[in-house]
């Protein structure tokens, strides 16, 4: 399912290095786990999760202002 909403992120013009970048993940990490070359570990989840969070947040201040 995360895999999905970054998937869905990327789509929308969202970069992968945007992702990680605020997420503090690597960016190789997550180019891996993207193209199901390794998992992430549950930490790293928990980062990118917020990281989507806090994306839509911002995204919602600059649309609603």
């Amino acid at each position: 399912m995360l895999k999905e909403k970054v998937q869905q992120f990327m789509e929308m013009g969202i970069s992968l290095k945007s992702i990680s970048s605020l997420a503090g993940v690597h960016y190789t990490t997550l180019s891996k786990w993207i193209n199901n070359e390794r998992e992430l570990n549950n930490s790293n989840k928990i980062k990118v999760e917020e990281a989507l969070k806090t994306i839509v947040d911002k995204l919602l201040i600059i649309f609603n202002s």
